[in-house]
């Protein structure tokens, strides 16, 4: 089953007293409105309670930004948080979003698959570095991280539900369901929630 809430993520959380596993990407500064610090205070405090009502597992897809010079660093910033919550990280994989080599000017040609857990374990060994994937919108997950991340969840968890406070069109709510899990997203565009309802993942 595959419910997807039009809300602002912030004001659903409070309504909220648990989720089973967390699968998510938060937004850039840029997306939000907000500047630098105003984003930095409201990223780790939005991780800090999606963290404190996970029971299972979370996992933040994350690509740090090059601004003015300086790479501002999420993958920092979601273990600072961790910190914060009384999590421990179980893994993390560099997921390459160009091939070896590729410059970028505006990202770095990876994003970062972290994961964390109160009680979990870390389940067995797999590759440090992993593909994309295809990605069914510009700036989506990339679907091999997807099904990387659903798969361990699958394999290391009694989890029913997965949990993606911040949807966008759904890729991993899409993939929660093609594993078997139930799948519950939240978006705050209407026509991105539209899009996460209807969205299917070719095989």
């Amino acid at each position: 089953m595959r419910k997807i809430i039009v809300d602002d993520t912030t004001q659903w959380l409070k309504t909220i007293d648990s989720m089973d596993s967390v699968i998510t990407s938060l937004p850039d500064a840029e997306e939000t409105n907000m500047d630098f610090k105003e984003w930095r205070r409201w990223f780790v405090d939005c991780i800090v309670q999606i963290m404190q009502k996970t029971e299972n597992y979370c996992i933040f897809y994350q690509t740090d930004r090059k601004k003015n010079g300086s790479v501002k660093s999420k993958s920092f910033l979601v273990n600072y948080a961790a910190e914060k919550a009384g999590m421990d990280m179980k893994w993390h994989k560099i997921v390459l979003r160009r091939k070896v080599g590729t410059v970028d000017l505006f990202r770095p040609g990876y994003t970062h698959l972290i994961c964390f857990s109160k009680n979990g374990k870390s389940g067995k060994a797999t590759p440090d570095v992993i593909d994309k994937g295809k990605m069914i919108y510009k700036n989506a997950m990339g679907l091999d991280a997807c099904k990387f991340a659903c798969d361990f969840v699958k394999a290391n968890s009694n989890t029913k539900t997965i949990f993606d406070p911040f949807c966008g069109q759904g890729s991993i709510v899409a993939m929660a369901e093609m594993f078997g899990f139930d799948a519950v997203g939240v978006e705050i565009l209407p026509e991105y929630a539209e899009k996460s309802r209807k969205l299917v993942i070719p095989k």
